[in-house]
């Protein structure tokens, strides 16, 4: 029998053996559209982030359904309700096996995607290279840091982006100022190349730190070299790194 459309997954209970599948948004990122899936390896079906569709009289037993991959996508938790249900589950795979019973009460699974944040990122020692000038992307190394950032000492929004990345630090703003520029570059050219999944867009690192240079405060002129810092330090590693070797 073909899927019918059911609201709030509660279907008519004059059906027996239900199945519902329903999508929904991880409030910790956010997705939207269509999701495809498969159940049986013989029945493919799409249901949009919010929605569910329902398999009325599906037949009793175990059914598997997976999940088809969506770029930038993570499924972050496969439900099934009552949780006597679930029979099987592959996070991995996005896959899960429930049984349907003749039954009044429907079986209910629900999967829960979330957008994927970027992992990647390349430091500052990375683009300081000559030999990765290459990957830079909509900035050069002879660009002045004034000419992107604003509200640097007059020091250092004179200097290149090149001499920012080989940049030192110090206790006192003039310090703190070159340790956020350090990696604020790195960030900048992180986020405007696209094989890197950086966190930041490119206008979210400068917005950042522009106000943080507007403040004077060391402490947040730290705490957000401290993140950019991190970032370029990302998990999923530098994805360029052996892209590219000296010649």
């Amino acid at each position: 029998m073909a899927e019918a459309a059911c609201y709030s997954c509660r279907c008519s209970w004059f059906f027996l053996k239900v199945l519902h599948l329903r999508t929904v948004s991880d409030a910790s990122g956010p997705v939207f559209g269509m999701f495809d899936f498969t159940m049986d390896t013989t029945r493919n079906f799409s249901v949009a982030v919010g929605a569910c569709v329902s398999f009325p009289d599906i037949g009793a037993g175990p059914h598997t359904i997976t999940e088809l991959g969506k770029a930038g996508v993570v499924t972050s938790s496969i439900t099934v309700d009552p949780p006597a249900r679930l029979v099987s589950f592959d996070m991995a795979n996005r896959t899960v096996t429930a049984t349907a019973e003749d039954v009044s009460t429907p079986t209910t699974v629900t999967f829960k995607n979330k957008a994927q944040t970027g992992t990647q990122g390349c430091t500052p020692g990375f683009w300081k290279q000559d030999f990765h000038f290459s990957f830079w992307t909509g900035h050069s190394p002879t660009d002045t840091v004034g000419s992107v950032f604003t509200g640097a000492l007059p020091e250092l929004s004179s200097e290149t982006l090149l001499a920012a990345l080989q940049g030192g630090g110090g206790s006192g703003l003039l310090g703190k100022e070159a340790i956020l520029l350090r990696a604020a570059v790195a960030a900048l050219l992180n986020a405007s190349n696209s094989s890197v999944s950086y966190p930041l867009t490119s206008s979210q690192i400068i917005a950042a730190v522009n106000a943080a240079l507007a403040t004077g405060n060391l402490t947040t002129i730290n705490n957000l070299a401290t993140l950019l810092d991190n970032a370029n330090n990302g998990s999923g590693g530098c994805p360029v790194m052996t892209v590219q070797t000296p010649g």
